[in-house]
């Protein structure tokens, strides 16, 4: 899933502004997967859609996205990041979570 998330916003960041379906084209996975992709990047703010018609859209890479990517870039996984934005959104550590660590979630059962 993690390589996917990289190649879409690799993607973006590149081809931007861009429809699900020309991202598609660009990383070869199907459309179907892109869009339902699209969608959950965008409620998590990591992209933007800048042109809304029905149900096409045309997004871009939002700066929260571009962060994300520059992240993973410098090689962090993106569960790290998730559970490091899990962390500070509580105040305080989850499981012991400290910055440049790998990082593990307990479900507390």
């Amino acid at each position: 899933m993690a390589g996917l998330v990289y190649g879409l916003l690799r993607a973006l960041e590149s081809y931007s502004p861009a429809s699900p379906g020309d991202l598609a084209r660009r990383v070869d996975i199907p459309r179907y997967k892109v869009l339902s992709l699209m969608q959950a990047l965008e409620e998590l703010g990591l992209v933007e859609a800048v042109y809304s018609r029905g149900s096409y859209k045309i997004y871009v890479l939002s700066e929260l996205g571009r962060s994300l990517l520059l992240s993973m870039e410098r090689g962090v996984e993106l569960r790290s990041v998730i559970e490091l934005g899990l962390a500070s959104s509580v105040g305080g550590a989850v499981d012991g979570v400290s910055e440049g660590e790998p990082h593990t979630i307990s479900s507390g059962t």
